[in-house]
C-alpha cells in the first residue's frame, strides 16, 4: 500500500505538473518535459496545501480542495487540447549508455535498499524533517498558533525551516493511511533520479552528444554523498534537484519556470534561496545584457526586463511562505553574526577540495571553469553559466568564511551539505565550458545562444 500511495502521489504530482506547463507550451523534449513537470508538481501542490493551511484550514481539507483543483485543472486542459506530451523517441542505448544505466542502476538499488531495509536513523532526519512531518500528520505535537511551544513542531526543531518536504511527505502518508518510514525518506530517491535525469538532458541539449551527456550524468551520480544523503531523510537532495532544474530551465530560456525552480529549493531548505536567488538572478541578468551592455549603460531593452521581471515572479510564488514568516517574525536563519575567520580558506582547501567526501569532483571541476571563462563571456549562454556558478559558489565562500556558520565548516558538517546542493548546477556548468573549450572556434564566431543543430531538440 506505501509503494502505491507513493507511485499516486508522484502521478498526481505529474499530471499538476504537465497541465501547468502545457497552459504556455515550450520546445521541450520528452525527457525535459517530464523532469519539469513532476518537479513543479511537487513545488505547486505543497505549497498550495501549506498556503490553505496557513490561512486556518485543517490538513485533510486543504488536501481534498487542493485535489480539487488539479482534476479542474487537467480536465480543463485536455479539453482545451492543450494537453500534450513531446512524442518518445528512444533509440537503441550505446554501450557507454548501458554502462551508465548500471552504474546508476546499482545506486538506486542501493537507496532503496536503505530506505525499505532500515530504519531512519539520522538526527537531523528524525528532528527537522521526518520528525515534523510525522507531527504534522498526525495532528500532535503541532500547531499553528505562534503562542504554542508546538508552533510548526518546534519543540523538536528550528520553527524557521521551511515546509516542502515535509507537505510531500505528510500527504503521502494521509493518501497512504499512515506514517512509516519509507515515506520519511522516499522523496531522496525521487529527487536523486530527477537530478541524474536533468543533467543528462541539460548537457545533451546544448552539446547533442550522447557519450557527454552519459559522462556528466555518471559524474554526478557517483558522488558517495549523493547516495546517503538520497536515503537520510534531508532535505538537501531536493536542493540539489530545484537548483540544478533552475540552471537546466534557464538555458532553455524559460526566465518564469527558472525562478520557480528557485522557490522551490528555497521551500525545501532555507539554504536555496541564499544559494540559488542571486545566482539565477545574475545568470537571467547576464543573458540580457553583455558586459559592453553593463559598461556603456545601454540597460533599456523593455523585452529584457521583462524577461527578469518572469524570474522574479517565479521566485515570488513562494511569497505565502515568506508573508507567514514574516508575520510571525520568523527569521530566515539561526546563524546571522558577521566575522572573517582567517583559517577558512585553509579549513576550505583541506576539508572540501582536498577531501576525501568529495573525492576528485571540485579540484578537477574548479580548474576547468577558470579557463573556460575566458570563452564564456562570448556568448549569452556562456554568459549565463559563467554568472550561475561563480556566484553561487562566492555565496558558498561569504558564508563559511564571514559568518558563523564557520563553525559548520569546522566541524565538518553543512559545508559538505552545502557543497552537495551546488554539485549539480556545477556539473552542468563545467560540461558547459568544456563544451565551449572543445568548440572555440564556432563558440567565438557564433553569437547565438545555442548552436543551429540544437534548435530542433
Amino acid at each position: 500500500m506505501t509503494i502505491l500511495a507513493i507511485i499516486g502521489h508522484l502521478v498526481l504530482n505529474f499530471l499538476l505538473g504537465w497541465s501547468l506547463l502545457s497552459l504556455k507550451p515550450k520546445e521541450r523534449n520528452w525527457g525535459e518535459h517530464l523532469v519539469s513537470a513532476l518537479a513543479l508538481g511537487i513545488y505547486t501542490e505543497t505549497i498550495f496545501v501549506a498556503t490553505m493551511m496557513f490561512l486556518g484550514l485543517g490538513l485533510k481539507t486543504a488536501i481534498m480542495i487542493t485535489a480539487s483543483v488539479l482534476t479542474g485543472l487537467t480536465f480543463l486542459t485536455w479539453k482545451r487540447g492543450h494537453l500534450r506530451f513531446p512524442s518518445l523517441v528512444i533509440e537503441k542505448p550505446k554501450w557507454y549508455e548501458w554502462l551508465l544505466l548500471l552504474t546508476v542502476g546499482e545506486k538506486i538499488a542501493f537507496i532503496g535498499w536503505q530506505i525499505f531495509r532500515m530504519d531512519l536513523h539520522f538526527d537531523d532526519a528524525t528532528n527537522h524533517w521526518a520528525g515534523r512531518a510525522h507531527s504534522l500528520f498526525g495532528g500532535i505535537n503541532w500547531s499553528f498558533d505562534p503562542d504554542s511551544p508546538l508552533f510548526l513542531g518546534s519543540h523538536i526543531a528550528f520553527k524557521n525551516y521551511p515546509l516542502g518536504t515535509i507537505m510531500w511527505s505528510t500527504i503521502t502518508a494521509v493518501m497512504n493511511g499512515e506514517w512509516n518510514d519509507v515515506i520519511a525518506r522516499i522523496e531522496g530517491l525521487v529527487f536523486f533520479c530527477l537530478i541524474v535525469a536533468t543533467v543528462w538532458s541539460a548537457v545533451w541539449r546544448f552539446s547533442q552528444s550522447r557519450w557527454f551527456a552519459a559522462f556528466a550524468a555518471f559524474t554526478v551520480s557517483a558522488l558517495p554523498l549523493h547516495v546517503w544523503h538520497a536515503a537520510s531523510g534531508y532535505s538537501d537532495t531536493a536542493v540539489t534537484t530545484f537548483g540544478v532544474l533552475a540552471l537546466a530551465v534557464l538555458l532553455r530560456k524559460e526566465w518564469f519556470l527558472a525562478g520557480i525552480m528557485v522557490a522551490g529549493a528555497a521551500w525545501s531548505k532555507n539554504d536555496g534561496l541564499a544559494l540559488f536567488a542571486p545566482s539565477i538572478f545574475v545568470g537571467v541578468g547576464l543573458w540580457q545584457f553583455s558586459w559592453q551592455d553593463i559598461i556603456k549603460i545601454r540597460w533599456f531593452e523593455k523585452q529584457k526586463w521583462q524577461n527578469i521581471g518572469c524570474c522574479f515572479l517565479g521566485i515570488a510564488t513562494l511569497a505565502p511562505w515568506y508573508l507567514y514568516k514574516q508575520w510571525h517574525s520568523l527569521s530566515l536563519s539561526e546563524h546571522m553574526d558577521f566575522t572573517w575567520h582567517p583559517d577558512a580558506p585553509n579549513l576550505f582547501w583541506d576539508y572540501v577540495m582536498m577531501g576525501p567526501t568529495n573525492s576528485i569532483l571540485w579540484i578537477c571541476l574548479f580548474p576547468v571553469m577558470v579557463v573556460a571563462s575566458f570563452v564564456l563571456h562570448q556568448r549569452e549562454a556562456g554568459r549565463a553559466v559563467f554568472g550561475v556558478f561563480w556566484t553561487t559558489f562566492a555565496v558558498i565562500i561569504y558564508v563559511f568564511f564571514f559568518t558563523s556558520a564557520y563553525e559548520w565548516l569546522k566541524i565538518q558538517t553543512t559545508v559538505h551539505r552545502t557543497m552537495l546542493q551546488f554539485s549539480g548546477i556545477a556539473v552542468i556548468a563545467s560540461s558547459y565550458g568544456i563544451w565551449s573549450l572543445l568548440n572555440m572556434k564556432e563558440f567565438t564566431q557564433n553569437k547565438k545562444t545555442l548552436p543551429p543543430r540544437t534548435q530542433s531538440t
